[in-house]
């Protein structure tokens, strides 16, 4: 960890610092970041329901490759084999309550803190 040891704030190009989230009184900064908070977590709860609509339509498209290409309908096959992909406004979808989720729980922490978050 030879670079970690001699690592100073004089070769940052940019220093970290922590700015003060100041434009609302603490009470409401408190609030907000609260129901911000508990924003993220309820959408990190709607994961599970999103992962099961992801299949779900997988296993439509499955259906539709069978019917396609006149495979018996009781053939197991993969979604992999299958050379399908889910299209990325498909993708987004069901991936959206992971990243929001995420991004609220930040904000909500970083307001109720009262200052950015440094790394």
């Amino acid at each position: 960890m030879f670079f970690l040891k001699n690592f100073n704030s004089t070769t940052q190009i940019a220093p970290l610092e922590a700015k003060s989230i100041n434009f609302l009184p603490q009470w409401a900064l408190i609030l907000l970041g609260t129901l911000f908070l508990l924003l993220g977590i309820s959408l990190l709860a709607l994961y599970p329901k999103f992962k099961r609509l992801k299949n779900e339509y997988k296993e439509k498209q499955i259906q539709e490759y069978k019917f396609q290409n006149k495979i018996n309908q009781n053939t197991n096959i993969k979604y992999e084999d299958t050379g399908m992909y889910l299209p990325f406004s498909q993708v987004a979808k069901y991936s959206a309550p992971i990243f929001l989720g995420i991004t609220f729980c930040i904000i909500g922490v970083a307001w109720i803190i009262g200052s950015t978050i440094v790394l």
